[in-house]
């Protein structure tokens, strides 16, 4: 009896400490990105390898809320504001992924983390790809969440010409248009998506616009094959994922679907989709050298 109390107290106490760990408030700084933008970052949680979580085009760290309490209980978590977007400094000329990986770079380096796996969300995965190589030896994988659909598969700019000249004619209302036709999939929550369309199409429109035109031109086949790390992805099935496209160019490439899910899968479903981020990191881990 005494020795089944003595067990029952200890894994309460151990679950204590690890859900305290988890909702401690996160500490947060900023550090100068390579063209002196200020980025914003916050840090929980404690342990190496650390989880960096790059948001997509147009939104925040804040949109990791879902994920960031829940995987501090195992590993450090950092979530960053982009330049341009959040916290962050807008004092920038060029906007593109590759100026964006200068911003991660700029938050690993200064956190002194040693080893880091970069989750990316839409271009948040072009993002960090860019990254991985500014960061030698640190990156253990990329995990892009509903993005890398189509490797290689570059859009006919005359095609995008409409969707550019609508956007410079009236960002607002393109960006909410195009975030409620294309990101979800029936019967998503509609605070959810008011939510998210109206953070998106409020944003500034010449940092949006910017950063959508180079992205859209982003060649990613050579950016995974420079990145020379294991690409995992979490992805929603509203869009299909080209998985053997993907091995073509990614030292290692592979893909969990998440059903019924649009872009935003991680606010949509959050307990499924943290299932899926603990069985890839866990994969990741056990194939860790």
């Amino acid at each position: 009896m005494k020795k089944f109390l003595f067990v029952s107290l200890t894994l309460c106490f151990v679950l204590g400490m690890t859900l305290a760990r988890a909702e401690e408030k996160p500490a947060l700084g900023t550090v100068k990105s390579a063209d002196g933008v200020e980025i914003r970052y916050e840090v929980r949680g404690s342990g190496n390898p650390a989880l960096v979580f790059v948001h997509c085009w147009q939104c925040d760290r804040s949109y990791w809320e879902q994920q960031l309490p829940h995987f501090a209980a195992k590993y450090t978590v950092v979530a960053l504001d982009l330049a341009g977007h959040g916290e962050s400094g807008h004092n920038r000329t060029v906007w593109s992924p590759e100026t964006y990986a200068r911003d991660v770079q700029a938050v690993v380096e200064h956190l002194k983390l040693p080893q880091v796996i970069l989750i990316g969300h839409s271009m948040g995965g072009p993002v960090v790809a860019e990254a991985a190589p500014l960061l030698p030896g640190k990156v253990l994988a990329i995990i892009g969440i509903d993005t890398f659909n189509n490797i290689g598969q570059i859009p006919d700019p005359k095609q995008m010409e409409p969707f550019f000249a609508a956007m410079k004619a009236n960002f607002a209302a393109t960006t909410d248009g195009f975030i409620r036709g294309m990101m979800f999939p029936a019967g998503a929550d509609p605070a959810l998506v008011d939510r998210i369309a109206r953070d998106m199409s409020s944003g500034p429109a010449d940092i949006g616009i910017a950063s959508m035109e180079s992205l859209w031109k982003l060649n990613l086949g050579p950016v995974l094959e420079q990145a020379g790390v294991p690409v995992y992805c979490v992805n929603a099935d509203k869009f299909p994922t080209d998985t053997a496209a993907g091995q073509k160019h990614a030292k290692l490439f592979k893909v969990r679907i998440l059903p019924g899910t649009g872009h935003f899968l991680f606010l949509e479903k959050p307990g499924e989709f943290n299932k899926l981020l603990d069985e890839t990191l866990a994969e990741i881990l056990t194939a860790k050298p």
